[in-house]
């Protein structure tokens, strides 16, 4: 196997970083992208850059020292499933000596490997382990629009005693930006965004109009006879082609072969066999197309009602709930929630709320409420200030 250098320059690279610095798999990916470095393109990868999975699948595989492996890799069958299987990595396997060349050492390998072994598990969560980043990826970044995450610094109190956990969400930075990766830098406090975006929802709920129209819309019936036809015409137009298909394939089997015109009558009903066919799967297609219409409103329905419900008595559960249920909620209820890039003079964090099922407010159904916008002032100020 003849080497590409280019190539092999950054496998070199990843093992001597990750062997002989305090670097993870992050700081080389990021070492890596921030040095120029371009990943050759392959089958359907569009991604030149450097990512922590394609570190970490570099420092696993022992072809880079000249052996080969057998049995890194299982097809196990799912349990509790008839005949569904999946692709299951194993600790232990049978490395052999390749015919191709080595471009680490194997010595360089096992030292890797040992190393792997011992910090490429996951971290094992030890402190604040009720904690959930509540508004995770809910919160968009306000410069490149991409989902912010929690982080955690840790810091030791005043007294020398213990270390408390102070909460964040921040841009992750991988959304490019006029040809840059983000540069937006501030991170806010979790607490902080997440009593604004609740007292947005008391604010809502708590309003006696919109609890009224939350009763009505729970239950109600939603109104599918337009599909239910559509579906009624397609299933009827179905049985009509399959048989017509069925009348014309009983003609080709009674041809006779006697019949001088054999042949071109057996070829003149197979073309319109074919194109019955072809009618058959377009119908079955529109049909499942509708039917997958049909199922997606009636589960949206469902899901809005059991969110509907839980907006009612929102004030009494809410505060009861833990991280991790709290979290479900927002995510089932927010579609996003964008902010400013800076605390506004008026204390105001929050820009707009997008909510992934209609909310009712001002007499009509919003899916979105923005602060910026000069039609919804009245519910600014309905709403008052949303302060930290």
């Amino acid at each position: 196997m003849h080497i590409a250098e280019d190539e092999a320059e950054i496998i070199r690279i990843i093992y001597d970083k990750f062997a002989n610095t305090t670097m993870g798999i992050a700081a080389i990916a990021t070492f890596l992208n921030n040095s120029g470095y371009k990943k050759k393109l392959r089958q359907n990868n569009t991604i030149e850059g450097f990512s922590t999975s394609f570190v970490k699948g570099v420092l696993d595989n022992p072809v880079y020292c000249g052996k080969l492996a057998f049995g890194r890799r299982k097809n196990e069958k799912i349990p509790g499933t008839r005949n569904e299987y999946h692709i299951v990595k194993q600790d232990k396997y049978i490395l052999n000596d390749g015919i191709h060349e080595a471009i680490v050492s194997e010595e360089l390998w096992n030292q890797v490997h040992k190393k792997r072994q011992e910090t490429g598990v996951a971290n094992i969560k030890t402190n604040s382990l009720d904690h959930e980043h509540i508004l995770s990826g809910i919160i968009k970044c306000p410069i490149c629009g991409s989902g912010m995450y929690g982080n955690v610094n840790r810091k030791k109190h005043p007294d020398g005693g213990h270390y408390k956990d102070y909460f964040y969400y921040a841009c992750k930075h991988r959304t490019i930006v006029n040809g840059h990766k983000c540069t937006y830098r501030k991170q806010w406090s979790e607490d902080k965004i997440n009593a604004a975006v609740e007292e947005v929802i008391r604010k809502l709920v708590n309003n006696p109009k919109f609890k009224t129209e939350i009763k009505k819309h729970i239950g109600q019936s939603i109104d599918t006879q337009e599909l239910d036809r559509e579906h009624t015409v397609l299933q009827e137009r179905l049985k009509q082609v399959i048989g017509a298909k069925n009348k014309l394939a009983n003609q080709m089997d009674n041809l006779s072969v006697s019949d001088k015109h054999y042949d071109k009558k057996y070829e003149d009903m197979q073309v319109r066999l074919d194109k019955l066919y072809d009618e058959i799967e377009e119908i079955e297609t529109l049909i499942e197309e509708v039917e997958t219409r049909l199922y997606n409103i009636r589960q949206e329905k469902i899901s809005g009602d059991n969110v509907y419900q839980f907006l009612l008595f929102f004030d009494k559960l809410y505060d009861r709930f833990t991280d991790i249920e709290k979290k479900t909620f927002m995510k089932s209820f927010l579609a996003d929630v964008n902010i400013y890039e800076e605390e506004q003079a008026d204390g105001r964090i929050l820009r707009s709320h997008k909510f992934r099922f209609p909310v009712f407010f001002n007499g009509k159904e919003i899916y979105e409420l923005d602060w910026d916008n000069e039609s919804t002032v009245e519910t600014v100020c309905l709403l008052s200030k949303l302060r930290k």
